[in-house]
C-alpha cells in the first residue's frame, strides 16, 4: 500500500481507548481530520498484560494437559498471576 499523506501509529499501553468524538471504547482509532494539511493518526491498544496473562493461562492448561489433569479454570485463574511475577 503507498502512503500518500504520512501516517503515524501509536501503540498505547491501554487495553482500550475512548475515541475523540463519541467518546466509546475501542481497540484502536484512527483520526482523520478534514484538512489533508493535518496529519491523521492511528491508536492502537496494544493491552500487553492480557496478552502475557491470557498465555500465562494457557500454559497452565497445557502443564494439566500434560499431566494428564482436568482442565481447571479456577487453578488457571490463580497461577497466571504468580508465573508472570515470578518471570519479571
Amino acid at each position: 500500500m503507498e502512503f500518500l499523506i504520512r501516517v503515524v501509529v501509536y501503540l498505547k499501553t491501554a487495553y482500550q481507548l475512548k475515541t475523540r468524538d463519541t467518546r466509546e471504547l475501542e481497540s484502536a482509532t484512527f483520526f482523520a481530520p478534514y484538512d489533508k494539511n493535518i496529519e491523521p493518526y492511528i491508536r492502537i491498544a496494544t493491552a500487553l498484560w492480557a496478552i502475557l496473562s491470557s498465555m500465562a493461562h494457557e500454559i497452565i492448561h497445557y502443564q494439566q494437559w500434560l499431566e494428564e489433569k482436568e482442565m481447571d479454570e479456577k487453578v488457571a485463574e490463580g497461577w497466571w498471576v504468580i508465573i508472570i511475577y515470578s518471570r519479571t
